[in-house]
């Protein structure tokens, strides 16, 4: 028979009460109740710890087991032990997945699990696995891969930790994969030392504080967001703070009070943003000048940069949101380059109540405008879209936008027409002026005949979109003003 690791003098063998550690030695398949399938022919509850190995798999099948002083699966280099929980509740001080040799944990149902540190490839050369589908998991402590290979998945149940670790120390790759569930911690490290990777693209993921590179041995920490994954970070994401750390985000929504990049000098963050949406009071770095690239997706920032380390918003896709869900002001300290693929979008209330972006640097606009009306305008109504802080002129116009054109924008069913300039406010801002011209109906950014047809075309049949009286119906009072309007050079 293996010698197993022991914990007790051999004296201590004779009786279940004087045991420090049980282990399974029974088949290769069994359940937890059967006592004859344990060393000391008594099935295990609290004061002992429990091993399983011997490349066994072992079925949960009792109410509760309180009070272990710890519990490891796969205790043997090049063995495995196996634990399948659908039921009951397990309560450890330490609850190791893969301890030297293999560990594998399914774990679905009403089952529970609370211990004090949770654990998976506790040693070097070891590896962990767990799966939950189901039920909860509840510890001070989670590390993946704690010094060997450590994989984790939430499929769905509840899985909460005051801190949580993915790759703890030099030489360690730690694996999280969210699809489902609620995932809670108080600060979780993806890399701590070593490899740590996460893929989030499902369910809900909620920390105080998030940390995407944070180790010092150079192994990268790697941070996928997918699908349609709910992140809230309610104090600060950080990325690349003392080592390497990566974020790609193609979907899913992360909420943030800040996401802050390079904190360190040995750090190097990069988030790269091609869909989904990213929500955060502030997106700024520290040190050594990171890589925010935007591709896609939607971004909501209320302030990019700082006054005294400039970060730059060039993105070439997607779309910008100044003032996020309620009307607001959008800073960048730094150049606003707004790429032909990308588009920016303002909520239009007042004159004094509506989105503006501030730009610290200077403007480069290729890309779309877009509007929302929270009120109708009044004609002669003047909104600053971009006020553009230093001397330089406004490079480049909004698409299909030139100096001077006409941009027609719904509030409701009721068109409104607006003019912009690149040279209003000071001299070099971005401004709207609402004015009484009819709308440009084709939007290709001039009025001209087409607009007149398409007029007539809309209001003989009936459409609400040639009240151009806005009065509720239509009559010949519409035909009149539209005419007038169109002849008066608008």
């Amino acid at each position: 028979m293996r010698l197993p690791v022991l914990l007790a003098a051999a004296a201590c063998h004779t009786t279940a009460h004087a045991q420090l550690t049980t282990w399974w030695d029974g088949p290769a398949t069994g359940n937890w109740s059967d006592a004859s399938s344990w060393y000391y022919n008594v099935v295990p509850t609290g004061g002992v710890g429990i091993y399983i190995a011997n490349n066994a798999t072992v079925t949960f099948d009792i109410p509760l087991v309180p009070g272990v002083t710890g519990f490891r699966l796969g205790h043997v280099a090049g063995e495995y032990g196996h634990l399948k929980m659908s039921q009951g509740e397990f309560n450890a001080n330490g609850f190791n997945i893969g301890y030297v040799g293999q560990g594998i944990l399914e774990f679905s149902g009403t089952a529970h699990i609370q211990c004090t540190n949770f654990n998976l490839a506790t040693q070097a050369g070891s590896s962990g696995s767990a799966t939950i589908n189901a039920g909860e998991v509840a510890a001070t402590g989670i590390t993946v891969g704690q010094s060997g290979v450590g994989d984790l998945v939430l499929n769905d149940g509840y899985l909460h930790a005051t801190g949580y670790y993915a790759a703890s120390l030099p030489g360690s790759f730690g694996i999280f994969a969210q699809t489902g569930g609620l995932f809670e911690a108080g600060t979780a490290n993806i890399d701590h030392d070593g490899h740590g990777v996460a893929i989030l693209a499902g369910g809900e993921f909620n920390v105080t504080n998030l940390n995407v590179g944070r180790g010092t041995t150079g192994q990268p920490g790697e941070l996928f967001i997918q699908g349609t994954a709910d992140i809230t970070v309610l104090n600060t994401f950080s990325v690349g703070g003392t080592d390497l750390g990566t974020v790609t985000q193609t979907g899913g929504t992360v909420d943030t009070h800040k996401v802050w990049m390079t904190t360190q000098p040995s750090g190097i963050g990069t988030y790269l943003l091609q869909g989904g949406v990213l929500d955060a009071n502030e997106i700024y770095h520290s040190n050594a000048y990171p890589t925010f690239d935007m591709t896609g997706g939607t971004l909501i920032v209320g302030e990019f940069g700082t006054p005294t380390n400039n970060l730059s918003l060039t993105p070439t896709g997607g779309l910008v949101l100044p003032g996020g869900k309620n009307l607001g002001d959008m800073t960048v300290h730094g150049d606003l380059d707004l790429g032909n693929a990308a588009a920016i979008r303002y909520q239009l209330d007042t004159p004094a109540n509506s989105d503006l972006a501030i730009v610290n640097g200077k403007v480069a606009l290729a890309g779309s405008l877009l509007a929302i009306l929270v009120n109708p305008p009044t004609p002669g109504d003047t909104f600053l879209l971009i006020d553009n802080d230093s001397n330089d002129p406004v490079g480049g116009t909004f698409q299909a936008l030139p100096e001077g054109a006409s941009v027609t924008f719904f509030h409701g069913p009721d068109p409104y027409t607006f003019e912009i300039t690149y040279t209003g406010g000071d001299g070099n801002d971005v401004v709207l002026n609402a004015t009484d011209c009819p709308p440009d109906l084709t939007n290709d950014g001039v009025l001209d005949n087409a607009d007149l047809s398409a007029f007539v075309t809309l209001y003989l049949a009936g459409d609400l979109a040639a009240d151009f009286t806005n009065d509720g119906f239509l009559d010949n009072g519409d035909i009149s003003a539209f005419i007038a309007a169109f002849l008066a050079g608008c």
